[in-house]
C-alpha cells in the first residue's frame, strides 16, 4: 500500500499479522533528538536503543507485537529530511524475521544528494 502523500510505502503479509513501512518526510521545525524523543515518547515496551546524531533505532514489544524502527536524517536539496523504516511482526515470530529486520534495516542510508537540485 502507498503512502498516502507518495512519500512511501508500506508491505503486509497475507494474514496482515506483519508489515514494513519505508517512507521519507521533511523533518520540520525540530532537531534530530528532539524528533527521537517523540518516537520514544509514541511506542511503550521499548526494550532496545541505540543512535547517533543522524540516526536511532528504537525496538521493543507491544501487544504481543515486536516493532523495530530505524530513522536516518539526510538532507536533499538543503532540506533535512528523515526516512524511515518500520517493521511489526509477531513475537512468536522472532526468529523467523530478526535476520529479515537486521538485514534490511542495514541497507537503510538515505539519500544522496541528487540532480534536482538546482543551484
Amino acid at each position: 500500500t502507498e503512502v498516502e502523500n507518495g512519500d512511501g510505502q508500506t508491505f503486509a503479509s497475507a494474514d496482515g499479522e506483519s508489515e514494513v513501512a519505508v517512507y521519507g518526510s521533511v523533518l520540520e521545525d525540530q532537531s534530530m533528538r528532539q524528533y527521537r524523543d517523540w518516537y520514544r515518547s509514541e511506542l511503550s515496551g521499548k526494550s532496545y536503543e541505540a543512535g547517533g546524531n543522524n540516526w536511532f533505532v528504537i525496538s521493543g514489544t507491544a501487544e504481543g507485537k515486536i516493532y523495530y524502527v530505524k530513522v536516518v536524517r539526510t538532507a536533499h536539496c538543503g532540506v533535512p529530511v528523515v526516512h524511515h523504516m518500520v517493521f511489526r511482526y509477531p513475537a512468536s515470530q522472532k526468529r523467523r524475521f530478526d535476520p529479515v529486520v537486521e538485514q534490511l534495516a542495514d541497507s537503510l542510508r538515505g539519500t544522496r544528494q541528487s540532480s534536482f537540485c538546482e543551484g
